[in-house]
């Protein structure tokens, strides 16, 4: 144990440069997989609200317009005196 408290004063003798370096260093990485964990819990949040759609989970099908038949029963009420349009 003698050793290391001799080692540990002689790195203390040329300053606290390396210190500076150390903290530097520790500051960085503790930020860096903060980050990381944020963007992950956002990533993962994300998919769950959007999930399907982001996936293709949902089909929607609109019918816009309906197809002409022949029968005046279902004419509108705007071609019901008048010839059919086809004619």
């Amino acid at each position: 144990m003698g050793a290391a408290w001799t080692l540990a004063l002689r790195d203390l003798r040329g300053g606290l440069h390396g210190l500076r370096l150390l903290f530097l260093c520790l500051l960085l990485g503790i930020a860096t997989l903060a980050g990381i964990g944020s963007l992950s819990s956002a990533l993962l949040a994300g998919i769950g609200e959007r999930g399907q759609s982001l996936l293709g989970g949902d089909i929607e099908l609109r019918l816009t317009h309906r197809t002409a038949t022949g029968t005046s029963a279902r004419r509108s009420p705007v071609w019901a005196g008048s010839p059919s349009p086809r004619a």
